[in-house]
């Protein structure tokens, strides 16, 4: 074992060659993969605004529900004004939803959409005709035999749409970590084969040569060791952008499903039918349930604080839709009418209210991370090139010593070769001859006088 490393040892321009291709390849992996990180990212970015502007779609189209039953519920002008407003966000959202799309297929979803949309928005201006004309049963009919219907359909083409990019998402999120651990996995590797080469290098004779083999492993080791740390904070930032991803779709989902509790709760005040009470309470399940998996998600007491009054405020909601239901089924509708408009309504309007100032705030979260990630790009790319730059002044360097140190161990043979021929000229003269006879001559009498 101990001739093998002698025998890498005497060759220090192998070692160096070994060096300096394993850091060209680490460093270019790196900066390659760095460069596919950072596109990763911005497909993650990417691909959740999408989920977003069709969650938000799905939002203000179910506004757009909650107040047609409101006015069907009241008869008061302020939700038709809501209703339109809502009309024009839900086509907001829409619009900015169709700006991600690159192919016929969503394309095609998209116009399915807005068809399904256009066809609501036409039937709720039959029903306020006909609630106009005082024709009331004619409009409940319509907003459940047919608004209703073309609302579920555009919910289900949303919803749809929502998990097909939500899994296109998981699956760039995932490749983004696989990158990461192949990058991880070679720059551990390599920096144990650097610290095999300093080894082999202290068997190294000369001095320059074992200074210069030295100097460039330590470099070695120092881009590797930075471009694994670098991995890892560009790898651990990914992981802090898809949890804050994460905890807003959960959130946005809370919303949704709190929005189909309230239409479930207007439902019934216009139908008298409990199975609309059976929806409600299954949708409040499916809500917590969301609300869950986002305070799961939380790893900040103001953020598990602003979940928590959220939670309140649901509650609190669940405590009048209950008093709802008791009030009505006492045959007093115009109090259940009203602690529905005007008090469960509050109850929602401080759950949005909470809700956009979590999405306010995780999106602001969302940017400091991507600021961190846009920081850590441009430095491994400066110290990449550097880092090579350096090597090749190494290599130069060194060969230029390591040439001087031949060219002395050749003068040096060259100076034995020119005495030994010296010395054998002298041996082939008469006179040299002639002396070692007599030499020996001299050295046969005294040993014979002995």
């Amino acid at each position: 074992m101990n001739s093998r490393i002698s025998q890498l040892g005497s060759q220090p321009n192998n070692l160096l060659a070994i060096i300096a291709s394993l850091s060209v390849i680490v460093i270019g992996w790196n900066i390659y993969t760095i460069i596919l990180m950072v596109s990763e990212m911005d497909n993650i970015i990417h691909r959740a605004e999408e989920v977003a502007e069709l969650e938000e779609t799905l939002v203000f189209l179910l506004k757009q529900e909650v107040a047609e039953k409101q006015y069907l519920v009241t008869g008061d002008l302020e939700p038709r004004i809501h209703h339109g407003q809502f009309e024009v966000m839900a086509d907001f959202h829409l619009d900015r939803a169709e700006r991600f799309q690159s192919n016929s297929e969503d394309l095609a979803l998209i116009l399915e959409i807005r068809n399904e949309r256009g066809a609501y928005e036409a039937t709720f201006a039959q029903i306020v005709k006909h609630y106009d004309n005082k024709e009331i049963d004619e409009a409940i009919r319509l907003s459940f035999e047919e608004a209703q219907v073309f609302v579920q359909r555009a919910q289900d083409k949303l919803e749809a749409f929502v998990i097909r990019v939500a899994q296109n998402l998981e699956t760039e999120v995932g490749r983004t970590d696989q990158l990461a651990q192949v990058s991880l996995i070679a720059g551990l590797v390599l920096l144990v084969v650097f610290l095999g080469i300093a080894f082999i290098a202290l068997s190294i004779k000369n001095r320059v040569q074992k200074s210069i083999l030295l100097l460039s492993v330590l470099i070695s080791l120092v881009i590797v060791g930075w471009n694994v740390y670098n991995i890892l904070e560009l790898k651990g930032e990914v992981r802090d952008v898809v949890t804050h991803l994460e905890e807003l779709d959960q959130v946005e989902l809370t919303e949704i499903y709190l929005l189909e509790q309230e239409i479930a709760g207007l439902n019934y005040l216009l139908s008298g039918d409990e199975a609309y009470i059976d929806r409600h309470r299954d949708l409040e399940k499916t809500t917590d349930e969301h609300w869950n998996l986002a305070v799961s998600l939380q790893t900040t007491a103001d953020e598990v604080a602003l979940l928590d009054a959220l939670k309140q405020d649901h509650d609190t909601y669940e405590q009048i839709f209950n008093e709802i239901v008791t009030v009505y089924q006492q045959g007093n509708k115009t109090e259940a009418i009203r602690l529905s408009v005007q008090d469960a309504a509050a109850s929602l309007d401080d759950v949005q209210k909470r809700v956009d100032e979590f999405i306010i705030q995780t999106e602001l979260k969302l940017e400091d991370e991507l600021a961190q990630v846009e920081q850590l790009t441009p430095v491994s790319l400066t110290i990449g090139v550097f880092t090579l730059i350096l090597l090749m002044m190494e290599t130069i360097i060194f060969t230029t010593a390591t040439t001087r140190v031949e060219i002395k161990q050749l003068r040096i043979e060259i100076d034995q070769i020119k005495r030994q021929k010296q010395v054998g000229d002298i041996e082939d003269t008469e006179f040299f001859q002639d002396l070692q006879a007599k030499a020996n001559k001299m050295r046969r009498k005294n040993d014979n006088k002995e």
